[in-house]
Order: structure tokens, then sequence, then C-alpha cells
């Protein structure tokens, strides 16, 4: 009843016209004849079955279009490449091109992914052998076996893509510190060093890490070597 009244009022609405309103709709909960006589009811043109039945049969008919053109298609897209040997790939049941940056990490890698084969044993997924098998996240598709025991639930061929992005960025980033200074310093001395300075500036970013070793260009070499060894640890991992 509440709701109800609160539907049909507004908050600039008197003492009066609340109650004038709270009997009307009292009213109706047991006089509704008059209503449904008289007004127009509202009714959503999809809330009969029949317009609901249509639509299920438009959406099947669209998808099945659509996935029987992909699947009609399979194995005909292929790799352009573009100006500055910049790749692309031609999506051709979807009848677009893109860029490799904007598919999974798979089409980036050395070894591109085959839509029909094991990535690791190259077999046929389906051998009729009735081992299951996994397409991952970056695309690559494996025997669960190969996957699980051999390689021990990891893609080696993404893994390596990343690693070497991770040790191209250190080494240009190492590799800018290095122009700043060329003495040896220590990462713990420079950060007592920092904690007794008057610097109390909070290091963000990239550049505020380079500006705070302009300062102090003992510590660029111990930095250097702390990243240096980060970086081993994580490519051992």
């Amino acid at each position: 009843m509440h709701s109800r009244i609160r539907r049909q009022t507004s908050s600039c609405d008197s003492p009066q016209q609340l109650s004038k309103t709270a009997k009307v709709v009292d009213g109706r909960k047991t006089l509704s004849r008059f209503e449904d006589v008289f007004v127009v009811q509202k009714k959503s043109t999809f809330a009969d079955n029949d317009h609901l039945a249509l639509l299920t049969k438009k959406a099947e008919v669209f998808l099945l279009e659509t996935f029987g053109n992909v699947y009609r298609k399979l194995g005909q897209s292929s790799i352009i490449k573009g100006r500055n040997e910049k790749i692309i790939y031609k999506l051709v049941s979807l009848d677009f091109t893109i860029d490799k940056k904007q598919m999974p990490l798979g089409f980036s890698s050395e070894h591109l992914l085959a839509y029909d084969k094991c990535d690791h044993c190259h077999l046929l997924l389906h051998n009729g052998t009735g081992k299951s098998f996994m397409v991952i996240a970056c695309g690559h598709g494996y025997h669960e076996s190969c996957f699980t025991i051999l390689l021990n639930k990891k893609c080696l061929y993404c893994e390596n893509v990343l690693k070497l992005d991770i040790r191209t960025n250190v080494s240009s980033f190492l590799s800018r510190l290095s122009k700043l200074a060329t003495k040896k310093s220590n990462l713990k001395e420079f950060i007592d060093a920092d904690d007794d300075s008057s610097q109390d500036q909070m290091i963000s970013d990239e550049d505020d890490i380079l500006e705070v070793l302009q300062k102090d260009k003992q510590a660029l070499p111990r930095v250097e070597q702390a990243y240096s060894t980060a970086l081993e640890r994580f490519l051992n991992i």
C-alpha cells in the first residue's frame, strides 16, 4: 500500500493531496471493474508468448548462421605484414583485420597456435583415443595430459614472451639509470642516506626515481644491482 502511494505522489504534494491519493489507491484495490472497462492497460509488445517464441527463433537462426560461417571458414584466416613489419591478422569469418596486440597472447609468440593440434606433442586434439584437451586463455591448445603433467600447467611459449618483454623493459630502464653515474654504491646505504636526508618526497613513478638518483649519484650502481638481482630471481621461477 505504501509503495503504491509513493509511486503516485511526489515530495511536493500537500497533506491533503496525499490523503486524497491514499483514498483513491485504497478504493481501487477492491473496486477495479470501472478501470478494467474504460482504462487502457499498458502491456509490453513482447510479453505475449507468440512474440517471445518468434524472438527465440530469430536468435537461433542468427547464431546458427554466425557459427556456421565461422565453421565453414576455419583455417582461411591469414597473417598480413603491413608497414614497418607490423603484423596484422585477417579474420575471414568476421570479415575484418586486427592487430596482433588485440589478439590473445599466443599470437605474439614464436609458435603460432594450431586450431586442430596439440601445441606440445603436435598430434591431433581429436585423435580418436578419447584424450581430453583444453584451449587456454592465450589461445594455445593442449591435451590435458600434456598440459598438466609434461608442462606443469604452464604455456612455455607465452611464458617466454613475457620473460622477453620484462627483460627488455628492465634493460631499457637500467640503461637509463646507467647514464646518471658510474660509481659503485650500496642500495642499503642509499636507503639509509635517504632516511637521514631532508627529502621527504614520495617516489611514485620512474621520473621521481630518476630525479632522486640525479641528486644522489652514488646510489645508482646499487639500484642497478638490485634490479638485476630481482630480474634474475623472476626468470628463475
